[in-house]
């Protein structure tokens, strides 16, 4: 079985708002002392991955969180869209 495409999806790590459970939606709210920590995990355990290209929405916690991540990936372009942002969901 050929790969065509391996996709990684990794959420943005934590903010205040999180903590608070206070939903953030489209909210630019910025990455808390544990989300920057979960960032530098998550680019601990993805080192070895090797990517081709870098897509997050525009929002601040999820570009920190994927700017993190690529420090271990010099060289590769992180695409930030904001077409990548949090969508409805749906009735509360």
């Amino acid at each position: 079985m050929t790969i065509l495409a391996r996709v990684f999806v990794v959420r943005h790590g934590e903010t205040d708002s999180n903590r608070n459970r206070t939903v953030q939606g489209q909210l630019d709210t910025q990455l808390n002392a544990t989300g920057h920590a979960q960032a530098a995990m998550t680019a601990e355990a993805l080192k070895s991955v090797f990517f081709d290209k870098a897509f997050t929405s525009d929002l601040q916690r999820a570009s920190k969180t994927a700017e993190r991540i690529l420090q271990c990936h010099t060289g590769i372009e992180l695409v930030q869209d904001s077409a990548l942002r949090e969508r409805v969901r749906g009735r509360i």
